[in-house]
């Protein structure tokens, strides 16, 4: 495998969980706040505990 296909896939891979943690954060704090328009502020939170979760765990 050569190194621009190498990062490429890591690119890719990043922005798969980038998408899957954006949409996880909005359906979380839709289920918490459900006739509620989502706040920046708590969806960002949300999206970086997100992405802590999965850095401990990995």
């Amino acid at each position: 495998m050569t190194e621009a296909k190498r990062t490429e896939l890591i690119i890719d891979s990043q922005l798969k969980l980038r998408d899957r943690f954006c949409f996880e954060a909005m359906l979380e704090l839709q289920e918490r706040y459900p006739c509620r328009p989502i706040c920046p502020q708590e969806w960002w939170l949300a999206y970086l505990r997100l992405w802590e979760e999965y850095a401990r765990a990995n």
